[in-house]
């Protein structure tokens, strides 16, 4: 079972019972940070993550859903376009790809367990989404980490 397509809000891993803390949206050209999921952080904390079309296999792009809110789309981007990704994660109007896999075996979830990856030409590493302090930033694996950063995600009904 594949990742789908939808609105979303994504917890750090590890993900262990309730709380949590979540990727959150701090404005265009701003760093993506991890925060509580409290009344004034929720709305920065759904993501609309879509697949590409014509569909690619775990291709997606992360784009905060602002119901309506502030004009334009504000997509999770790579603050520098090096081939071999690296820095913070932060929000752009220019719309990345990302490759999102399931990290619970495909188990049946409504709350999946995932695994989040810039598109890259590097070859030779793997690079994941994960955290530092409170920052979303690119983790290489596996020189820096024993296991690759996950998400868990929660679907978000409109």
């Amino acid at each position: 079972m594949s990742f789908e397509s939808g609105y979303w809000s994504l917890k750090a891993g590890p993900v262990i019972g309730v709380g949590g803390m979540y990727a959150t949206e701090n404005g265009l050209g701003n760093i993506v940070s991890i925060a509580a999921q409290v009344p004034s952080t929720a709305e920065r904390q759904v993501w609309k993550i879509s697949v590409v079309e014509p569909k690619e296999e775990n291709i997606f792009t992360i784009v905060l859903h602002n119901d309506g809110g502030t004009p334009g789309e504000e997509s999770w981007s790579l603050r520098d376009k090096f081939p071999v990704p690296h820095g913070p994660i932060s929000t752009s109007e220019e719309i990345s790809q990302w490759r999102i896999t399931r990290a619970d075996n495909g188990l049946p979830s409504s709350h999946p367990i995932i695994s989040i990856q810039p598109i890259t030409p590097a070859t030779g590493g793997a690079w994941f989404v994960g955290t530092e302090g409170d920052r979303l930033v690119i983790i290489p694996f596996p020189i820096d980490v024993e296991q690759p950063p996950v998400w868990q995600a929660t679907p978000h009904h409109n």
